[in-house]
């Protein structure tokens, strides 16, 4: 199981991904965010000791996906 924590500012959102039995961060998965108006441009980050950041997103709400 791994759970998911985001911050978000107007610069950028970061998250953060972990492994709920270990507490470690997870690296090697690829995040992928999409506008769910379809009005922005997808954002995408790779996740690295359980950090990613989409730098720049437009406001409103997005759809998360992880790819490994």
């Amino acid at each position: 199981m791994i759970v998911l924590w985001l911050a978000c500012t107007p610069e950028q959102v970061t998250g953060t991904l972990v492994d709920v039995r270990t507490g470690a961060g997870l690296s090697g998965l690829h995040v992928a965010a999409t506008h769910v108006s379809g009005k922005c441009e997808p954002l995408s980050s790779d996740v690295v000791d359980g950090e990613f950041t989409f730098p720049k997103p437009c406001h409103g709400p997005y759809a998360l996906s992880l790819d490994d």
